[in-house]
């Protein structure tokens, strides 16, 4: 039956893929923790990568939202990609902004590449370059983003050693986009984030004032 089968692909899994399984973002979902016969595949596909190659893509809006920018960090939550911090070429050079790409499609069916900024309340982390950010698995609010370290100067002065938790509302980080699915233009990622803010807190779970995360 299907619990027989489930209780195979778990066995599967811990002789596979354990200790790696229960910390894998493959295995986190706003709807639920995936089947172990799907949470299998996902894993097989990551361990399993044959003649990988890089391609090059262009964002629509690239230029306009995450700029250039180095010593950034970066992870994936819910099938988005996720870019903290870093040192941009833009006036505020060292930031502390967030901003996921999605894929969305167009009303002819058409893929495309977008970056989100996501507006940010609560106590934000100083700006960095050079900071970690982290997928984890909370236990009162579910997929998050844990952020850590950095320097906060030019010449690798001024290092930070704080932890903070952005945690998104479910609908934030999900990778899909339900009210602007057929729109194409600059608004449209604004008009996103604002329906919906992540929230800053700090390692101990209390919440600061408002700050924009960029």
């Amino acid at each position: 039956g299907d619990g027989s089968d489930e209780n195979i692909w778990k066995l599967l899994l811990d002789r596979d893929f354990s200790p790696y399984t229960r910390d894998s973002p493959a295995a986190t979902s706003w709807t639920g923790a995936p089947s172990a016969r799907l949470l299998y595949a996902r894993m097989a596909a990551v361990e399993n990568l044959v003649n990988p190659e890089w391609k090059q893509v262009y964002p629509v809006n690239g230029s306009r939202t995450v700029l250039d920018r180095q010593g950034a960090a970066g992870d994936v939550i819910n099938g988005c990609a996720v870019v903290y911090g870093g040192w941009t070429s833009g006036w505020d050079t060292i930031r502390n902004d967030v901003h996921l790409l999605r894929s969305r499609q167009k009303s002819d069916g058409r893929q495309f590449l977008e970056w989100d900024p996501v507006v940010c309340h609560g106590a934000a982390p100083p700006p960095t370059y050079g900071p970690t950010i982290t997928t984890m698995l909370h236990p009162e609010h579910g997929p998050c983003l844990a952020t850590y370290g950095g320097v906060l100067y030019g010449g690798y002065q001024g290092a930070v050693g704080e932890l903070r938790l952005l945690v998104p509302c479910p609908s934030e980080f999900t990778g899909k986009d339900t009210a602007a699915k057929d729109k194409n233009d600059e608004g449209v990622a604004a008009e996103k984030a604002e329906s919906c803010d992540a929230e800053m807190e700090d390692s101990d779970g209390g919440d600061g004032g408002r700050a924009a995360g960029g």
